[in-house]
Order: structure tokens, then C-alpha cells, then sequence
């Protein structure tokens, strides 16, 4: 998959940052819409495989910031993403 944004895909699924940069809400919700298009999937098949509403993979489409982990990680392992960690120093400035 070409880079979305501010992210890509690892060979492995794995969603990692371009630049080791944040990912924002609304990149990650960009390129979980690009890989449901990908699959052929509509927004109500992927919440029906997933076990969400609809409206909820809108949201996370939409790159609502304030969703529930658990619930964002069920999605995302149907499309086959992974969230990796990436560790930094969060106390230096400009990190």
C-alpha cells in the first residue's frame, strides 16, 4: 500500500509513522478507509465483520479522536493493521 498521509504499512501489516512522525487521528482513520476500499469492503460489511455499528467506522473514518481503544483495535485487526510502538524520548524538546 502506497503511504497514506502521515503513515504506511510495514510488509508485515504493521502501521508505522513516515519520518518517525505522530500519527493523528485523522491519518490513521485515512488509511483504514484506504484498506477497506482495498478489500472491497463497505463501511457496513467492515462493522458487521467487526462487530461495530456502522456509525462507528464513520468515526474512525472520520478520524474522531475520542473512540475507545478496544474497540478501535477490533477494527483494525480485521483490516489487518497492527499498532507498533515506537519508543523516544518524550522529555526532550523537540522529540
Amino acid at each position: 500500500m502506497d503511504p497514506v498521509c502521515g503513515v504506511k504499512l510495514s510488509p508485515d501489516g504493521t502501521i508505522v509513522p513516515i519520518k518517525g512522525g505522530r500519527v493523528t487521528p485523522a491519518e490513521l482513520g485515512e488509511a483504514a478507509r484506504a484498506r477497506r476500499i482495498e478489500l472491497g469492503l463497505r463501511q457496513q460489511d467492515l462493522a458487521a465483520l467487526a462487530g461495530v455499528s456502522e456509525r462507528l467506522i464513520r468515526e474512525i473514518e472520520k478520524g474522531k479522536p475520542s473512540l475507545r481503544l478496544d474497540t478501535l483495535l477490533q477494527v483494525l485487526d480485521v483490516l489487518g493493521f497492527r499498532i507498533a510502538l515506537t519508543e523516544f524520548d518524550a522529555l526532550r524538546p523537540g522529540a
